[in-house]
């Protein structure tokens, strides 16, 4: 997990949680060391310990936690930290539109945060939301003329397709949170996610790269494709302009 302030101890262990994160298997050990060492910091820091245990329940997939926790901190501490930190937790749920809120609020009192700034940009484009994410790539741009977000290609490319009637975001906002919903429910995580245009026919393919061997990727691929061809609605807008996909990024057997 991020950190925009001096570093404390609740950091140092952020750090140490955000290593597991990256780690292709999740170590189920190392999170209860970090959580009996967010324990120990109740008494100094109850706002970086809290962050931390809704760091570690983001890890399980326990949304109710991770909400509980940060409520907490808050009441205890409403820095830029605690907010980023929220974002990030509720981003490995694949909560992107509560991400955004999170992000789009703490920027109304952080406007010049680029740690905040990038959240949101990533979030409003994860969700769906291209129009909110051009305007966040306009505002980085505005801040750091000189360092162009990543994301400000293909959100152009996003924004004109809509523009142009490719597609909706409401379609693509609809799709995704199937996406959402399918790999919530096999409580896969998300390592990172591209988009990329197709240039030979204007389409889009989404890729989310998971924790996951290849035969769980496209597993949860097939259930995608199946709830996305029951409905007419979606087989319209965005139908094949915007494809998802989950690919694995373990070996066969490793998970």
């Amino acid at each position: 997990m991020p950190s925009a302030q001096p570093a404390t101890k609740a950091d140092e262990f952020l750090t140490q949680l955000e290593t597991v994160a990256h780690a292709p298997v999740l170590n189920e050990v190392e999170l209860r060391r970090i959580a009996r060492a967010a324990d120990t910091l109740m008494d100094t820091d109850a706002a970086g310990a809290h962050s931390l245990l809704g760091g570690v329940a983001a890890l399980r997939g326990d949304a109710d936690a991770v909400h509980r926790h940060y409520r907490i901190a808050f009441q205890n501490d409403r820095a830029v930290t605690v907010r980023l930190n929220y974002c990030v937790a509720l981003s490995v749920l694949e909560l992107r539109d509560e991400a955004l809120e999170v992000a789009t609020e703490a920027l109304d009192r952080y406007p010049g945060d680029l740690d905040l700034l990038g959240s949101a940009i990533n979030s409003a484009t994860g969700s769906g939301r291209f129009a909110v994410a051009q305007e966040l790539v306009e505002r980085w741009n505005a801040l750091v003329p000189d360092r162009p977000h990543p994301f400000a290609l293909v959100v152009r490319q996003l924004v004109a397709a809509v523009d142009a009637g490719a597609f909706s975001e409401d379609g693509v906002q609809a799709v995704l949170r199937i996406v959402a919903e399918v790999q919530r429910e096999e409580r896969v995580r998300t390592f990172e996610t591209t988009i990329r245009s197709v240039e030979l026919d204007g389409s889009f393919l989404y890729d989310r790269r998971v924790h996951a061997p290849p035969s769980v990727a496209a597993m949860l691929n097939e259930r995608i494709a199946d709830r996305i061809t029951e409905s007419r609605t979606l087989m319209a807008d965005p139908g094949l302009k915007f494809v998802p996909a989950f690919t694995g990024m373990i070996a066969d057997g490793y998970a």
